[in-house]
């Protein structure tokens, strides 16, 4: 059965090592992944947040990164076109090699979270059974068989379930808006940026879990 399984993984063991520390308030999404090549794995990703100019010197600079070429700007977005150092490449050719295909890439601060698919259960213990013995540190945030072949999210998480309970009892969907992330995070003893996330991803896992299934 198809097992999707979503990774949390250290910046200093992905990509953007040097840069994602460096701008804690930046935002990078892959916009395109290329399943079986490795060299055009992760070619564009979109960023947002943090100084242009600065972030795009960071990022040249930054030893995970061979090139990179800013082609767009929308709305405060930033996509660069990117070819990752080898040894990015070879992180992700052991992923497919280990019949892995990265469905979504993104990542903040000290952390890239990463959602894969894998035909079959025994794959996925394969994969973290080789990376648990080798490295970088893949930490299983949530795991789950798919029920159909284009579900690629599962249910929300108990941390997504209680940050939106939180921000519904304190008005955060109320409008106009009563409570605020602060106020959320406040209540919950966590982080604003860990509040925004579980409400940002829960509500994602929602809405495709509701939306999309009920498409097909």
């Amino acid at each position: 059965m198809v097992t999707i399984a979503e990774f949390s993984v250290p910046t200093t063991s992905f990509a953007l090592a040097e840069t994602l520390p460096q701008f804690p308030d930046v935002v990078v999404e892959t916009d395109r992944i290329a399943a079986h090549v490795p060299e055009s794995t992760m070619p564009c990703l979109w960023v947002t947040g943090g100084d242009a100019e600065g972030l795009s010197e960071s990022i040249a600079d930054d030893r995970t990164v061979k090139e990179i070429e800013a082609t767009a700007e929308f709305n405060g977005e930033w996509l660069y076109q990117v070819t990752w150092n080898d040894g990015i490449d070879q992180l992700v050719r052991e992923m497919i090699d280990h019949e892995g295909v990265i469905l979504e890439a993104s990542g903040r601060g000290d952390c890239w979270r990463l959602r894969i698919r894998f035909m079959t259960r025994d794959q996925f213990e394969d994969f973290r059974a080789f990376f648990d013995e080798r490295g970088p540190s893949f930490r299983l945030e949530q795991l789950f068989a798919a029920e159909h072949p284009r579900q690629t999210r599962g249910d929300v998480t108990p941390e997504q379930r209680e940050a939106l309970l939180t921000a519904a009892d304190l008005g955060y969907f109320e409008v106009p808006r009563e409570g605020s992330i602060r106020d959320v995070a406040d209540a919950l003893g966590v982080s604003d940026q860990a509040v925004s996330e579980r409400i940002r991803r829960g509500t994602e896992n929602l809405v495709r879990d509701m939306l999309v299934a009920e498409s097909l």
